[in-house]
């Protein structure tokens, strides 16, 4: 609805302070309570430590707050230089620069001092889930007691949440017996992936067949039959035996 005036009821009213542009308005609500999703949805899953990308977001920078007061690990991700900077003057401990050719080696160390197991991609397409699972795969080998040609047993996960890139979303196998990406999902609605599929492509089973009930049979009527009907002969309409 386009207007300058509208008259709802008080308790849908939220009260800004006082010089609060519209835009810092609309942005009081969304990203707040998602930044807010994103640490509950850690804490419920069982991870100590996430990963953000896009970190330099308004977003971002409100969930780099909510991490140094609550004492949560946080790993940004980054494409600039100057997003580092930003961060960095912030409080944030780990930054990595997507674009930098150190980038897997960055992030494989930030995630082993960290232990972050759980990211939450605001990109969408592109190589970066994918590199994220890889990183954390890595970090946990490093820490791992024993070792399996089929890689480490940790949970890692990453939520899709966003689309800024709007290609495909490329993963390489590389990330052991329990890596995870469920897309579309935002936070704080955000759940750990069911292995079940959706309910539309779940495979139904066959329906169960009824026992079959013995046939009931019905006597049929005596009821005399109507008139024109084909009779039985009787003995009295029987032609008389002629005598020799």
């Amino acid at each position: 609805m386009y207007a300058q005036y509208r008259c709802i009821k008080a308790v849908q009213c939220l009260v800004l302070p006082p010089g609060t542009t519209p835009a810092e308005g609309a942005d009081c609500f969304v990203n707040p309570l998602t930044a807010l999703g994103m640490v509950e949805t850690m804490r419920a899953e069982g991870h100590k430590a996430l990963v953000h990308t896009a970190a330099a977001s308004n977003l971002g920078q409100m969930l780099n707050k909510i991490c140094i007061k609550d004492k949560v690990g946080l790993v940004n991700l980054v494409r600039k230089p100057e997003h580092v900077d930003l961060l960095k003057k912030l409080g944030a401990t780990y930054v990595c620069n997507s674009s930098s050719p150190t980038f897997m080696d960055d992030l494989t160390a930030a995630l082993t001092a960290s232990g972050a197991t759980v990211a939450f991609d605001a990109i969408g397409g592109g190589r970066l889930a994918g590199q994220i699972l890889t990183a954390m795969e890595i970090a946990a080998n490093k820490t791992a007691k024993e070792y399996s040609r089929y890689g480490s047993t940790t949970h890692k996960q990453v939520y899709i949440y966003g689309g800024l890139d709007r290609g495909p979303t490329e993963f390489n196998r590389s990330f052991g017996m329990a890596g995870a990406s469920a897309a579309g999902c935002s936070p704080p609605s955000c759940r750990k992936s069911d292995s079940r599929p959706p309910r539309s492509y779940a495979r139904r089973s066959p329906p169960r067949s009824r026992p079959r009930s013995r046939a009931r049979t019905r006597r049929k009527s005596l009821s005399p039959r109507r008139c024109g009907s084909r009779r039985s002969p009787s003995i009295a309409s029987k032609p008389p035996v002629r005598s020799i």
